[in-house]
């Protein structure tokens, strides 16, 4: 109990830990819980720290903190918590949070979020702005089973926060432990974060009530479907989710506005929820999805945009864009419009797309009634004839009627003799 001895030995690990590259665990095991839990007294806390920290550098930040989660989670001393919160912060400052598991801090930080004592709620607050700052607003999702009070005062303080675009380590790993954690620092914050496994929650039941004839049962199918997003902190894994994907497909052109509108909504929830992996199925729901901006009604159209934001931001703006082509083909004021205005307003991922599929519907929009619609498709000839190739055009032009044709040619002509596919035209 003399805290020399502790003190002492705490030392001889720093120095053991600081002379070798390798660093045996079970040995680690003995010194790493008596140094967390002596985090909480002021005699030792400096002492503590630094045996921590060197012990990291070779066993990972990840095992270290394992071991520390579990001495906070059943220490019964406020201090000892606090100061575990304390040293947290300050391991993801000097060695990223890339190194420690996430899902086991966030737990932590809220298991210590709702202690009785003051202090370890106000340290643990600090201990959450400090992962919102490398993770942002994706944490959000895994805290919502914590009380609206203590929610609400999160919420406050992350909205005073900025979020740190560096947050790579300052303190490096040796040896083994550098080995074991080189592939963290390659890490997104995406792949960081859990995904849940809902592929036992996709039931035959709720398949049924998907499909079913009366539209307040799909509805509820729909409201079933939603809620198993929210359970799983709107984070799912791309596992038995196949029919689900195929029925919401049916449901985006739904017959009752209610069910369609829903649906809508659902298909952009679905593509947060399931990040890039939402790609597999973009041939599955996008051209349903894209089709209802041809829609009269302004906010369905609203409504389609914010999910094609979510599938943007899922799997990149130009997985969306390279399927518009089918959608920009229907001749329609209000989808044409949409999707002519989607991508004028975003150039560069335009040019990096896949554009051949754009040559028919352009030619067929540089002929619409709408002058909007024909500048906004004379915005776009240069970057798919750079894409493409003039070739490629002009085989389309044989297509056309000789007064159509006419029409066309001095425009396309302009960026045969440019070469540079920069677009500056518009068509009146």
């Amino acid at each position: 109990s003399n805290f020399n001895v502790f003190k002492a030995a705490f030392a001889v690990a720093v120095a053991m830990a600081s002379k070798v590259d390798k660093f045996n665990r079970r040995a680690a095991m003995v010194i790493v819980k008596p140094a967390a839990e002596k985090l909480g007294d002021i005699k030792l806390n400096a002492a503590a720290s630094d045996c921590l920290m060197s012990l990291s550098e070779v066993v990972t930040p990840r095992w270290v903190t394992r071991q520390m989660f579990k001495v906070g989670n059943e220490a019964k001393s406020p201090k000892v918590i606090t100061e575990i919160c304390n040293m947290l912060i300050k391991m993801i400052e000097e060695f990223g949070i890339v190194t420690i598991d996430l899902e086991d801090l966030v737990n932590f930080s809220k298991n210590a979020i709702n202690n009785s004592n003051s202090q370890v709620r106000g340290r643990a607050t600090k201990l959450f702005v400090a992962i919102y700052e490398n993770v942002g607003d994706a944490l959000r999702n895994f805290i919502n089973d914590i009380k609206d009070s203590t929610l609400k005062a999160l919420d406050d303080e992350f909205s005073k926060t900025e979020v740190k675009k560096d947050t790579g380590p300052k303190r490096e790993l040796r040896g083994e432990a550098a080995e074991e954690m080189a592939g963290a620092g390659a890490q997104s914050m995406d792949d960081l974060l859990p995904r849940a496994d809902v592929s036992s929650l996709m039931t035959s039941k709720l398949m049924k009530k998907l499909g079913d004839d009366n539209w307040k049962v799909r509805k509820e199918g729909m409201t079933i479907a939603e809620q198993i997003l929210t359970d799983n902190g709107m984070r799912i894994e791309p596992n038995g989710i196949n029919e689900f994907m195929g029925l919401l497909k049916a449901r985006l052109k739904d017959s009752n506005k209610n069910t369609q509108k829903m649906a809508i909504s659902l298909a952009g929830k679905y593509a947060e929820a399931l990040g890039p992996a939402v790609k597999q199925w973009q041939k599955i729901v996008l051209p349903n999805l894209i089709d209802n901006l041809a829609d009269k009604a302004t906010i369905i159209r609203s409504d389609v945009r914010n999910a094609l934001l979510k599938w943007e931001e899922a799997a990149g703006p130009e997985m969306v864009i390279q399927n518009f082509p089918a959608g920009l083909a229907i001749v329609n004021p209000e989808i044409r419009n949409e999707i002519l205005t989607w991508c004028t307003q975003r150039p560069e991922a335009f040019q990096k797309s896949e554009l051949k599929g754009y040559i028919k519907p352009i030619l067929s929009c540089l002929r619409d009634k709408s002058s909007g619609i024909r500048n906004m498709a004379g915005q776009l000839v240069g970057d798919i004839i750079h894409n493409v190739g003039y070739e490629a055009f002009e085989a389309k032009l044989n297509d056309l009627k000789p007064a159509e044709i006419n029409a066309i040619k001095p425009i396309l002509a302009k960026y045969r003799t440019e070469g540079d596919g920069e677009s500056t035209a518009s068509v009146s």
